[in-house]
């Protein structure tokens, strides 16, 4: 009888011996994905999602229980790392795009220089090829903003082609005659922006910053408090691209504003 029960107890011990090595083998490997960095680690989420399975699948322990504990600063080390690692990825794609930006703000310069004479309508060919050169690809994540900065790009092309075209002076005067419209529609998303931010408007914008108030009432109680702010930011910055060219001298205080 005692040898049976001896035997038993050797059996148990050595279950618990093989269940406890597994639960430091899948800590461990948990310990080891959270000191990764960039894409493996990014990689290393459906495997540490199916370590956490395999725990689960073993028999529960205390909380306070050191493996237990363990585990859970292991898990938490490493989703710590994965949000740190996908904002710096959003935030190195943001600087491609705002490079981006930049290319076609040069570019609307080019463009205005020499609608006003100051260059010759040859080197536009130049300046677009410069752009398109250092031109970079932006993660599918910033998709919305991206896709309107490309169209941008695209409109400005198109005005530089019928320039170096000899259109200068159809070019010259489609931007005239669609320019108020154009600073009209941009004051009025400087203005959306400044009452999403809670920032007072100019002087000159404050009548019509009241107007859009206003206008706005009966669909805020529509709405769910509970409003994505972050897709609202995308979707003004995406009109804001989208919101034509006009001369850079009076476009800049408004893209200051914007901005701001």
């Amino acid at each position: 009888m005692f040898q049976v029960r001896r035997a038993e107890q050797d059996a148990e011990n050595e279950a618990r011996e093989v269940e406890k090595q597994q639960r430091d083998q899948l800590i461990n490997e948990i310990e080891t994905a959270s000191k990764l960095h960039s894409e493996l680690l990014l990689q290393a989420r459906p495997r540490v999602d199916q370590l956490k399975s395999d725990w689960a699948q073993l028999p529960r322990l205390k909380r306070e229980h050191p493996q237990e504990r363990r585990l859970s600063r292991a898990c938490l080390q490493f989703e710590k790392q994965i949000a740190n690692e996908s904002t710096n990825q959003i935030r190195a794609e943001k600087q491609k795009l705002q490079e981006n930006v930049r290319l076609c703000y040069e570019l609307e310069q080019a463009i205005f220089a020499c609608l006003s004479g100051a260059v010759d309508p040859s080197a536009l060919v130049d300046s677009v090829a410069a752009a398109q050169q250092h031109w970079q690809s932006v993660s599918p994540k910033l998709r919305v903003v991206d896709q309107a900065v490309q169209e941008r790009f695209g409109q400005l092309k198109d005005y530089a082609e019928q320039i170096a075209g000899e259109g200068l002076e159809a070019v010259r005067s489609q931007l005239k005659s669609q320019e108020n419209t154009l600073l009209q529609n941009k004051d009025m998303l400087c203005i959306q922006f400044e009452v999403l931010a809670d920032i007072e408007s100019p002087d000159a914008s404050r009548q019509r910053r009241m107007e859009y108030m206003v206008s706005q009432l009966a669909d805020k109680m529509k709405q769910s408090s509970n409003k994505n702010v972050q897709a609202e930011i995308e979707q003004m910055l995406s009109l804001w691209h989208n919101s034509g060219f006009i001369d850079p001298a009076k476009s800049q205080p408004l893209e200051q504003r914007f901005y701001t």
